[in-house]
């Protein structure tokens, strides 16, 4: 995420690069888990944790405070919900 903000005007940079290779395999991982678990629109479920998760981070490294990540997981919870 770093990366991404410090570099947006360098979508070709190295750092970028591997920044967005690592998110990919990442959401590929989180799909492939939630099929494993028959969770249904996988796709869509990793996308939106994703977003959780960096959304989560970044708030928390703006505020220094962990309930952003309590949030995000109840948040998580209500996704995964059948």
């Amino acid at each position: 995420m770093r990366a991404a903000g410090e570099l947006a005007d360098s979508p070709n940079h190295p750092a970028i690069k591997i920044a967005r290779a690592h998110k990919a395999n990442f959401e590929k991982w989180l799909r492939e888990n939630l099929a494993t678990e028959g969770h249904r629109d996988c796709n869509v479920l990793a996308r939106g944790l994703m977003v959780l998760i960096d959304g989560a981070v970044t708030q928390m490294l703006l505020h220094r405070a962990a309930s952003y990540a309590q949030a995000a997981a109840r948040a998580a919870q209500a996704l995964l919900r059948p």
